[in-house]
């Protein structure tokens, strides 16, 4: 099993910080009650999106990408896969920052599409 790597330290229990268990259980009911089902995944609008980011990152969740789709009613239409790269440094602490920094800049970029929703 992968044993993750978070802020100086490994993680014994992969199950607490899987993204999913995050989301169902540790994001804030008031960021949980905007998500919008996006196929099987939870997306967010921009303003939303940049909140979901935050909360994952200060809960030492490296956000290492995010996709954009477009919601018209119908299913959700693939727009854009980041790409910004944050090299793991076991000695310094700053990867989920700039993880961070590059998944609020990929928001920023596409946030004025309309009907763009986000998901990790």
């Amino acid at each position: 099993m992968h044993v993750p790597y978070f802020k100086g330290k490994t993680v014994s229990n992969y199950t607490e910080y899987r993204i999913d268990n995050i989301l169902t259980h540790g994001l804030p009911r008031a960021l949980r009650d905007r998500a919008i089902c996006c196929g099987n995944e939870l997306a967010w609008p921009e303003d939303s999106a940049l909140d979901v980011t935050r909360f994952l990152a200060s809960k030492a969740c490296a956000i290492v990408g995010v996709e954009a789709f477009t919601i018209d009613g119908g299913d959700p239409k693939w727009l854009a896969t980041s790409n910004y790269v944050a090299a793991l440094n076991p000695e310094n602490d700053d990867y989920i920052e700039k993880c961070l920094d590059g998944a609020i800049q990929f928001i920023h970029a596409f946030g004025s599409t309309p009907n763009v929703a986000f998901n990790f």
